[in-house]
């Protein structure tokens, strides 16, 4: 759908796509993401603006809108799909939410504002894991000792490794690892991670499937 809004707006040389999303929505998603594991980048919920998307009722609860239009007399449809638990994210609506509201009735109050507090520690995060990115990476090296010496050298391993295909057990089991042989190897769908002595390198899987296809049959790269 979003395909089609971004279509519509180049034809109609609209600046936004406004969207119906709602602080619910906020507070369902934050906990959605808790439980699939997106770490901090998913615990700020939805944002308010997205490119040229933009959310101006995520500021009010579903039970407010619901309210207002009750009261101007506007009726409003609800998406059947809506009511069924067979998704996950209505299972959270339907079954949790309620569980999560007789804990704390102010529960989406709650999720919601510690979304923004998500957000702003998020903004940290990223600086300084693109400050520590400055400091242990050049060149596709990553430097053992400089890395080790990071607040927490796991964490700034994901970020660097992660947009290359590796996922956070694979970054946890190199450091681990660390202090073993030098030749020890991680690979993702496109990348190879080295040991060697006191680096890890960074390899495209492409360009060492071409030097190894380059060798002759005696095994020594010829110059």
């Amino acid at each position: 759908r979003y395909t089609l809004f971004e279509k519509i707006r180049g034809e109609e040389n609209a600046t936004a796509i406004a969207v119906a999303h709602h602080k619910d929505d906020t507070a369902e998603t934050i906990l959605l993401n808790l439980i699939r594991g997106t770490g901090i980048r998913g615990m700020h919920g939805i944002q308010a603006r997205n490119g040229n998307i933009i959310r101006p009722l995520l500021c009010v609860r579903r039970d407010e809108i619901t309210e207002y239009l009750r009261m101007i007399g506007e009726n409003y449809v609800t998406d059947s799909s809506n009511l069924s638990s067979d998704y996950t994210r209505n299972k959270i609506r339907l079954e949790i939410m309620p569980l999560m509201r007789r804990i704390n009735p102010s529960i989406v109050e709650t999720l919601a504002e510690n979304g923004t507090r998500f957000a702003e520690a998020e903004k940290i995060y990223n600086r300084c894991s693109e400050e520590g990115k400055s400091r242990t990476l050049a060149d596709n090296k990553i430097d053992i000792p400089t890395l080790l010496a990071e607040p927490s050298p796991q964490s700034l391993l994901h970020e660097i490794l992660s947009p290359m295909g590796f996922n956070g057990s694979q970054s946890e089991d190199i450091i681990a690892n660390i202090a073993c042989e030098s030749g020890r190897e991680y690979k993702s769908t496109t990348h190879t991670v080295t040991k060697d002595r006191d680096k890890l390198l960074i390899t495209p899987i492409a360009a060492t499937t071409f030097i190894n296809e380059t060798l002759p049959a005696n095994g020594s790269l010829v110059t």
